[in-house]
């Protein structure tokens, strides 16, 4: 392969990554009410408070998860004395 261009393995395993990530599903929950807001106000309200929910909860996750090895990593380290 010539120098300079991308494989197209190489950009499917980037859409691939992207995909797989809750927060790429997240904007896409996004788009879709600003897209019906004018049509249908409820509906995509609620659409959006939903992914603000959505959100706060990927967000706690992640914070819990490391809060999780901090404690693991202190552990091991009390019980290695």
């Amino acid at each position: 392969m010539p120098a300079g261009r991308i494989s197209p393995r190489f950009i499917l395993s980037k859409l691939l990554s992207a995909v797989t990530q809750p927060m790429f599903w997240l904007v896409v929950w996004w788009v879709l009410p600003l897209l019906m807001l004018k049509r249908w106000r409820g509906p995509a309200v609620t659409m959006m408070w939903g992914g603000l929910a959505v959100r706060w909860l990927v967000k706690l996750w992640i914070y819990t998860d490391g809060r999780a090895s901090d404690l693991a990593i202190r552990q091991k380290a009390l019980y290695s004395l």
